[in-house]
């Protein structure tokens, strides 16, 4: 999957506290998400869960690839593994996530610029000028993003500067 936008209450006034992640790979998941914006989660941005879950994302069969991620809490989180398992925890999934998979965490959500995520009733995706998600290039270099089905977009995340995509299917604000 690749240049998706994900977008959590960023610890808004009246988020109920068990509002969960970002994203939570789990029950032996595998697969590749690129070029992509997740922000806002409210436990975590990052979990992994489950011991095939996590084997898959320390080989580096599956990747969250050269996309950004804020969260409020816990930026990375694996649980429920068996007690013996070693071969992830936060910290490594932290240095394969911004190392060899060339994502980016970011502390503060206003420095990835889109220009009003958090706006539950109108909110606008598109990127700000200046915004890293313009100004970082996507990538399609691995084999499973290297195919036709993918347009080979130049931006991360779903929208780029001019074009609001959902302006022609989404309701906003009901």
């Amino acid at each position: 999957m690749s240049n998706f936008t994900a977008i959590g209450p960023n610890n808004a006034a009246g988020t109920k506290a068990d509002y969960g992640y970002g994203m939570r790979w789990r029950r032996g998941c595998k697969f590749i998400l690129a070029n992509s914006i997740v922000m806002g989660g409210q436990k975590a941005g990052l979990v992994v869960e489950n011991d095939s879950t996590g084997n898959y994302y320390a080989s580096g069969t599956s990747k969250f690839y050269n996309s950004f991620l804020h969260a409020v809490n816990n930026q990375y989180l694996v649980q429920n593994m068996p007690a013996s398992y070693t071969t992830l925890d936060a910290t490594i999934l932290k240095t394969l996530t911004e190392g060899a998979n060339g994502s980016k965490l970011y502390a503060n959500a206003a420095d990835i610029m889109l220009t009003a995520p958090f706006n539950n009733a109108a909110p606008n995706l598109k990127p700000a000028a200046g915004s890293p998600a313009l100004t970082t290039a996507a990538k399609f270099d691995l084999t499973k993003l290297n195919v036709a089905f993918f347009d080979k977009v130049t931006y991360i995340g779903a929208l780029d500067a001019s074009n609001d995509w959902t302006a022609q299917w989404a309701v906003w604000g009901k």
